[in-house]
């Protein structure tokens, strides 16, 4: 897969006549990693990522469905979910935050799901939930082009982010009453 990604940063035309059969493949050796080879997986991550720098992203449009299942992204392993959960999620952000304009209603409800149960998620470091948080703000745009489904989608996307800033608001109050400060005022300094 290495050597794929590498071969595939100045594709020739040989190359480009397996764009619609690379897909298939990356998401075949996802479906196959056994779950206790969480470097594998990671090392396929890292050069799925590679091949969707190139352009050759469009191709996993039609993979996004398969993609976003958990099992087949991060692996059914304990190991992997606990460590390559934040690598995962964040690739696939990224094939999504290209690819958004051609999302259809079921790709992006379920898109908003996924990252809104991560953005909630704190078991996950705040820069995975900063992320998930501006792939959401992103999909905005393609949620507004939608006339016959924009007020669902919107309405799934409001309720999911309002939670989250509540729920943050709660914690600052929390850390305020225990007497922590979590927060430094910028007249503090």
């Amino acid at each position: 897969m290495s050597l794929l990604a590498f071969l595939l940063r100045n594709p020739t035309d040989a190359l480009k006549s397996y764009k619609q059969a690379i897909p298939d493949h990356v998401v075949r050796l996802l479906k196959d990693c056994p779950p206790e080879l969480s470097t594998a997986r990671k090392e396929l991550l890292v050069a799925t990522r590679h091949v969707l720098g190139t352009d050759f992203r469009g191709a996993f449009l039609s993979k996004i469905d398969i993609l976003s299942n958990e099992k087949v992204l991060v692996g059914a392993g304990i190991t992997s979910h606990e460590t390559l959960r934040p690598l995962a999620y964040s690739m696939l952000a990224d094939l999504l935050h290209h690819v958004r304009a051609e999302l259809d209603s079921n790709q992006l409800r379920r898109t908003i799901a996924i990252y809104s149960a991560n953005l909630h998620d704190d078991s996950l470091a705040s820069s995975i939930q900063t992320m998930c948080a501006k792939l959401l703000l992103n999909l905005i745009d393609r949620i507004i082009k939608l006339p016959d489904l924009r007020d669902g989608l919107t309405s799934l996307y409001l309720a999911n982010s309002s939670t989250r800033h509540a729920s943050l608001d709660i914690g600052y109050v929390q850390d305020q009453v225990r007497g922590t400060e979590s927060f430094i005022s910028p007249t503090e300094g």
